[in-house]
């Protein structure tokens, strides 16, 4: 087997091959391409992290009679926190769709708010109306930090690389 070539076991037993340009088979390469996506976690009750932080202090200094049952709200409030979380996949859209977007709606927001609505994958049915309804609900700067920097890193294709994988990782080692 040459350098160019190399296999490398996954922990599934599958066999990964490195690329060999003179057998790599670029049709074969491109019907498997698709476009970049991302994935975000948006909480719809932010407001509980700071009540969170406040009782998670206020433990640290309580005595042992009442740290337990400040601490057991603390949980209370982090599984309203967690069970508030809704999980976006953002997909980036071709340019000619953004172009055909852009001519068809009228004013920036509109437009924003439209492409964003369309690079949204999952969950299903998202419109424009019911991102404006996110956005009002969380705040500019949450929906800014959240929704609008993935659907920005989707559509400019930015840091794309295999996830981390432990297992992977422990297979690897020499």
């Amino acid at each position: 087997m040459s350098a160019m070539n190399q296999e490398v076991s996954t922990a599934e037993g599958a066999a990964l091959s490195e690329l060999d340009s003179a057998t790599f088979d670029l049709d074969k390469w491109l019907a498997g391409v698709s476009r970049v996506t991302k994935f975000v976690e948006v909480y719809g009750k932010p407001h509980l992290q700071a009540e969170i932080d406040e009782l998670d202090a206020l433990a640290g200094d309580a005595d042992e009679s009442v740290r337990d049952d400040i601490l057991t709200r603390a949980d209370a409030l982090r599984d309203e926190m967690t069970c508030s979380r809704a999980r976006f996949k953002i997909s980036s859209v071709p340019d000619e769709r953004v172009e055909e977007i852009r001519s068809k709606v009228e004013g920036d927001e509109a437009r924003t708010f439209a492409i964003m609505a369309e690079q949204i994958i999952s969950p299903v049915g998202m419109t424009p109306e019911k991102l404006r309804a996110i956005r009002d609900g969380i705040g500019d700067g949450y929906f800014a930090q959240t929704i609008t920097a993935t659907c920005l890193a989707a559509q400019q294709g930015l840091a794309v690389t295999v996830p981390f994988s432990s297992a992977a990782s422990r297979a690897r080692r020499r």
